[in-house]
């Protein structure tokens, strides 16, 4: 499957896939599952490395919870791609919470 290249990290590509599922593989040969919950533009600086920053909100299940850390995450439509992921904690639903942030 075709990873998502630098180029393609925009908020375009990932706008398209909320509410979609991402799995993740784990050091035990399991898997995690988060939805993207949403992507939020944000305001550019100039002179900023990003043009379009942008961040991510996923929720995950309840229970164990991933660390802070980076991440390969797999889509059906994206392929692979990683990403730095920082756990909220659980949500009012009890779901976990992690952010990234591509600024």
């Amino acid at each position: 499957m075709r990873g998502v290249e630098h180029e393609d990290v925009t908020p375009e590509a990932f706008e398209a896939v909320v509410e979609t599922e991402f799995t993740l593989p784990l050091a035990d040969g399991g898997t995690y599952a988060v939805a993207l919950a949403s992507c939020t533009r944000l305001t550019a600086t100039p002179g900023a490395p990003r043009a379009e920053p942008f961040t991510l909100l996923f929720d995950g299940p309840p229970g164990p919870h991933l660390p802070q850390g980076t991440f390969t995450f797999t889509h059906a439509t994206l392929g692979d791609v990683t990403i730095f992921v920082v756990p909220l904690g659980p949500g009012p639903d009890g779901r976990h919470r992690y952010e990234a942030v591509f600024n």
